[in-house]
């Protein structure tokens, strides 16, 4: 799995967590901005599809978290700034 930041200032870190199954992205933010979580399998797949709903971050963090599916061998994740 892959995290990629759009915006080049962003810092983004990705974590597994194999006892629970779940992806954890962390990233830099600006507080009162919009960010949203997208996903595709394949680094040569043409579009990006939505993964989180909006997310509004109160401090310079922000995190999001989901379950893994072990049915999907790869993904690649990006942290999109939407306003």
């Amino acid at each position: 799995m892959t995290a990629l930041a759009v915006d080049p200032r962003m810092r983004v870190h990705l974590a597994l967590n194999a006892a629970s199954n779940t992806i954890h992205l962390t990233w830099t933010a600006v507080p009162g901005m919009v960010y949203r979580v997208v996903v595709r399998s394949g680094i040569d797949d043409p579009a990006w599809v939505d993964a989180s709903d909006d997310i509004t971050p109160a401090a310079e963090t922000a995190t999001w978290e989901a379950p893994i599916d072990p049915q999907v061998p790869q993904r690649f994740y990006a942290v999109r700034r939407v306003r």
